[in-house]
């Protein structure tokens, strides 16, 4: 074969490809052997549990919710103790610009109402791990899905009025057979 630059010379040499070896079939013995190393799995029922657990042990979410819980329970109690404080001072207050004797009492439950609810930034968020608020959050909605907690945005006007900072507000829903032990 000649090309442009001179004749190629080549020769044809086939290659010796090697013969695949077989497998040898394992004796009884050694497979019993290997098998017996392996670990077996924890036996878990339908429900997803292990047979051998109580069933009184929660999950790290069910922990988590009840940790978030107790804080939520503990800052609105602290909070509305405060407001019980700062309620004589709002009422006095609106005592001296109004007459109407219900619509004070009326203004003043709404004072102490909105400075109970907790600050939802304050409460849930974390600076130094946005993981962590995610989970918060997430956590969180748990409880108001079943009905143990309420969230809602204070405006500027409530704020204003009331006191307290503007934005998300949370609150546990009071009721006797939910609080937390």
């Amino acid at each position: 074969v000649s090309f442009l630059y001179g004749p190629l010379d080549a020769e044809y040499t086939p290659k010796n490809r090697k013969k695949p070896e077989r497998h040898k079939k394992q004796s009884q013995e050694e497979a019993e052997s290997e098998n017996a190393e392996e670990e077996q799995p924890e036996d878990v029922d339908q429900t997803g549990k292990k047979k051998g657990s109580d069933g009184n042990e929660l999950s790290a979410v069910e922990q988590h919710i009840k940790v978030i819980r107790k804080t939520l329970y503990s800052r609105a109690r602290d909070n509305k103790k405060d407001a019980i404080e700062r309620s004589r001072e709002y009422e006095t207050k609106l005592s001296q610009d109004l007459d109407d004797e219900e619509l004070i009492q009326k203004k003043t439950r709404d004072f102490v109402n909105q400075n109970s609810q907790v600050n939802a930034v304050n409460c849930l968020f974390n600076p130094n791990s946005f993981t962590q608020t995610v989970e918060n959050i997430f956590h969180f909605s748990f409880m108001v899905k079943s009905g143990d907690a309420g969230i809602k945005t204070r405006t500027t006007k409530e704020a204003k009025e009331f006191g307290g900072e503007p934005g998300p507000a949370i609150q546990p829903i009071e009721d006797e057979e939910k609080r937390p032990e």
